[in-house]
């Protein structure tokens, strides 16, 4: 940092190769391109060439620019990866700000426990960093998925304190049924009360949970289905009610029925949490690894896309793994559909920033000039013109790394 009153990325950049300098440049070039700006950008360099090391440039650069906006008090960067132990590893490598910056890995059914740690700057004209890990399969995964202990624990804070203030009985037999419904595979009704007990005091230490996740979870709760006209509240009243009297295990015959509910629950409290995170870079990392997250129209697309398509956010895509121009007969995947998916992707739902009909037409008549023998250079020139809109990449030469700078 060479400017005391604002974040100078000078440092960071300093440490990059020729071209990965190149890189973070066009990439924030086409991230805020004053005519067409490119929202989703795929890094695709080859293994080893330092995509992370990109990616903290990225990073810094984009803390340089929102940190001289006054109108800004707070920067969240998303990082998604594949599992938790990645997501720990590398919030420190991405963390370019040490202890000024907040990083921390969750799930977004946990952030109205964990969100009181996405703070605003308390030093006027400054922004405060938040830097967010998730792992698609616990954090934008909905239906018949249970969850953890915590996660549910959350959820039985939560809808007894709504049951109680709508009025419904508040006795401990009651209690217990919710408890048992919502227990899970956790071995007994004692030990899931103790995950219950231990959140409630860290939540009371802490001012509680977020009001505004809070908020939204109860109205959420509470709207009745478009098509069975019964809301995930009376689901839940209903079981309750079947299960008022026991102590130690459901009735037989209602379990599927218990973890169908848990999902649905959990799937409510993650679409409310959405709106807590206002995003302004995500980072998906090897995101090959979770291609339904590119997709609106499944489950877990549409909740990651309440986040890639926030106002304010910008999504990079990392990956090593390059598409092929064919597929073998023997091989599942296929290639060519999966990159025009991607193109899809990047191009954008709305004002799509590249022609991709016209893109996938440049890539047939290229691939058939390859085939050929004659690559036409015009149509080749187009087609890398139209693709580095959204994407590049580095591939490593035989004479060494710094002869692509």
């Amino acid at each position: 940092m060479t400017d005391k009153a604002h974040f100078d990325a000078s440092d960071i950049m300093a440490g990059l190769t020729g071209f990965q300098r190149q890189t973070v440049d066009h990439v924030v070039r086409r991230f805020h391109d004053p005519a067409r700006p490119s929202r989703r950008f795929l890094v695709a360099d080859e293994t080893g060439l330092g995509k992370s090391i990109v990616a903290r440039g990225v990073i810094a650069r984009t803390i340089e620019r929102i940190d001289r906006d006054p109108a800004v008090n707070r920067t969240d960067i998303l990082y998604i990866c594949s599992n938790s132990d990645l997501a720990n590893q590398n919030l420190k490598r991405l963390n370019i700000l040490g202890a000024q910056a907040t990083p921390f890995a969750s799930r977004l059914t946990l952030l109205a426990r964990h969100s009181r740690r996405l703070k605003p700057s308390v030093d006027p004209g400054r922004t405060a960093v938040n830097l967010v890990s998730f792992t698609p399969g616990t954090s934008f995964s909905k239906g018949f998925r249970g969850g953890n202990a915590e996660e549910r624990a959350l959820l039985s804070l939560l809808l007894w304190d709504i049951l109680v203030g709508l009025g419904h009985e508040g006795s401990r037999r009651r209690k217990t049924a919710l408890h048992l419904i919502l227990r899970g595979g956790v071995r007994s009704v004692e030990r899931f009360r103790g995950y219950i007990g231990e959140l409630a005091w860290e939540l009371s230490e802490h001012g509680g949970a977020d009001p505004s996740i809070v908020h939204d979870f109860t109205r959420r709760v509470q709207v009745p289905d478009e098509r069975t006209g019964v809301s995930l509240l009376d689901r839940v009243v209903t079981l309750m009610d079947l299960t008022e009297g026991r102590r130690k295990h459901l009735p037989t015959g209602i379990g599927d029925e218990a973890w169908q509910l848990i999902g649905d629950l959990r799937s409510a409290l993650a679409e409310s949490s959405v709106a807590v995170l206002k995003p302004d870079l995500i980072i998906l990392d090897e995101f090959q690894r979770f291609r339904e997250l590119m997709n609106p129209d499944t489950e877990a697309g549409e909740l990651a896309h309440h986040l890639f398509d926030h106002s304010s956010a910008r999504v990079l895509l990392l990956s090593a793994t390059p598409y092929k121009p064919f597929t073998y007969g023997e091989e599942e995947e296929d290639h060519a559909r999966d990159f025009h998916q991607l193109l899809d992707f990047l191009a954008g739902r709305t004002d799509p920033v590249i022609d991709v009909r016209k893109t996938r037409e440049l890539l047939g008549a290229y691939r058939e000039s390859v085939t050929r023998g004659d690559v036409d250079a015009d149509v080749r020139e187009l087609l890398s013109s139209n693709l580095r809109t959204v994407m590049s990449r580095w591939e490593r030469p035989r004479i060494g790394i710094e002869a692509m700078a």
